[in-house]
This record gives structure tokens, C-alpha cells and sequence, in this order.
């Protein structure tokens, strides 16, 4: 497979790749650990695998709705849906626009489902009902919890410690903040959705009382708070 930008994908000659004598099949998408890559890193293949995994959950969801509560409803709905649309996020977060918006109408019809709602109900009243993060906060949420780990070497998966999220070395004079992190130089946009540069970037985005915290459970129940207010703040009602 051949990775690049469309027009440097479309304006690159076919790979010519032997393999035993024989040719090799160039492909626009591989799966790997359950991840679609695709050949411009657009995730739009794999946003359509997690919606055709996600359906039948719902569909199975909303044929038991009308018999449990909602609380039950919810903690399904935790359990076997979010599951799904959490995993690899750190890898595939920084998916376009249309492909986060396509995601956030699971969960939007996940709410429905559990609160009996109709499709006029504004999505962040339903949510604040319910307690969840849009799914672009919950995925930053989880990143944010990553870099947490790294920065205190908490179970960190030893190929992230040692060169990620250092404290940046020109921050250490009184008028500048320690907490902040070194944002490695990237010149793409590409370069920008690394986990090593938006994961930083985010960090440093919050407020400085929150980088301070010293406890794992502080830091999540602090930026949870965070992060629902941004999406309160942020959000705008299109009904």
C-alpha cells in the first residue's frame, strides 16, 4: 500500500512490488489490530467498519428498551457500544470533520434510544441527562489520560517513555509555566494529527490548575468536568 497525500497517491506510479516470482496486489486499505488504514489516512474506512459494527448493537438496543429502565439502558449501551467506538481512537481520533460528525449520529441515536426521545431533542440537553462527552471530547479525553500516564510513567507501554511528552526545557524561567509540554516541529497537517503533537497540544490547552494535578483520579475527574462544560460552552443547538 501506498501512503500519501490524494494528489501524491494519484500522481504516483502503481507500486511494481515481486514477491516469489510472483506480483504483489496493491491495495488502498490494510487492516491491522483491527484498525482499516487507508492509503490518504482519511479513516474513512475503518469510521464505516465501527458504524457496521455499531448498528446491529443499537438495533438490538432499542428491542429491549421499551422493557429496562434507563439506568440499565446506559450501562449496556457503556459496555457494548462505546467499547467499539473507543478502540484505536489515539491512533484514529484526528479523523475529519464529516467522519466525527458521521460517529457522533451513533451516539445520538444511542441517547435517543435510552431516554425514549424523538429526533428534535437537542443532543447536548441529552447528554447532559446522561452524563456522557460527545465522542470528539470523550477521544480527547482518553488521549489526555495517555499523556497523564507518559508524563508520570503510569503502566506507560515502555516504547512511549523516554521521548514523548518531555517538560519543555524553555519553560523553566519564573514568568513561563513548567507545566507545559514541548510541541515537536511538524510541517503538515498530517504531522499535526500525531499523537505526539495533538496529544501535547492538548495538553497544554488545559487549564494549568488541571496539568498540576498529582493523582491519576483527580486529573480524570477534573478534565471530565472539563471537558462537558467545553462541550456545553461549545455547542450549537441546530433545531
Amino acid at each position: 500500500m501506498l501512503i500519501g497525500s490524494k494528489h501524491a497517491v494519484k500522481n504516483t506510479r502503481a507500486l511494481q512490488i515481486i514477491l516469489n516470482g510472483k506480483p504483489m496486489k496493491q491495495s488502498d486499505y490494510f487492516k491491522y489490530l483491527g484498525i482499516y488504514l487507508d492509503h490518504c489516512l482519511t479513516w474513512s474506512k475503518h469510521v464505516a467498519y465501527i458504524q457496521s459494527r455499531v448498528y446491529p448493537k443499537l438495533k438490538l438496543l432499542n428491542g429491549i428498551s421499551s422493557f429496562l429502565s434507563r439506568d440499565i439502558l446506559l450501562r449496556i449501551y457503556k459496555q457494548t457500544v462505546l467499547p467499539l467506538l473507543d478502540y484505536g481512537c489515539v491512533v484514529w481520533g484526528e479523523c475529519s470533520k464529516e467522519n466525527s460528525q458521521r460517529l457522533e449520529r451513533l451516539q445520538n441515536q444511542a441517547m435517543r434510544i435510552i431516554l425514549h426521545a424523538n429526533r428534535k431533542t437537542c443532543t447536548q440537553e441529552m447528554r447532559a441527562k446522561l452524563q456522557l462527552l460527545s465522542l470528539h471530547s470523550r477521544r480527547l479525553f482518553i488521549k489526555l489520560q495517555y499523556v497523564y500516564k507518559i508524563i508520570n510513567n503510569i503502566n506507560c507501554p515502555k516504547q512511549l517513555t523516554g521521548y514523548l511528552m518531555k517538560r519543555s526545557q524553555r519553560h523553566c524561567r519564573s514568568f513561563r509555566d513548567p507545566t507545559l509540554l514541548d510541541l515537536p516541529q511538524v510541517k503538515t497537517k498530517c504531522g499535526q494529527t500525531s499523537f505526539k503533537f495533538s496529544a501535547a497540544s492538548a495538553c497544554n490547552k488545559l487549564p494549568r490548575e488541571i496539568r498540576e494535578l498529582t493523582t491519576l483520579a483527580q486529573f480524570k475527574g477534573k478534565t471530565f468536568t472539563y471537558l462537558i462544560n467545553m462541550d456545553s460552552a461549545n455547542h450549537t443547538c441546530t433545531i
